[in-house]
């Protein structure tokens, strides 16, 4: 098993995993396997990607107010 934390440079941003039955707490153990990650927060462009758990992930959030997300 693996395990994942998802952490953002974002203040308040939240981190879930997409398409899993357990609901998403930092530290979760996860199956092997690749997993759709997203981290999201208020005035930020949402960021998702795939990750393999191994140990910490670190998804960073981007401001709509200060860049421009293509």
């Amino acid at each position: 098993m693996g395990q994942i934390s998802i952490t953002s440079s974002a203040a308040h941003a939240m981190g879930k995993i997409l398409k899993i039955s357990s609901r998403y707490q930092p530290g979760i153990y996860l199956q092997p396997g690749r997993y759709h990650l997203e981290v999201s927060g208020k005035s930020y462009q949402s960021k998702t990607q795939w990750k393999k758990p191994v140990h910490e992930v670190w998804l960073d959030v981007y401001s709509m107010g200060k860049y421009e997300v293509s």
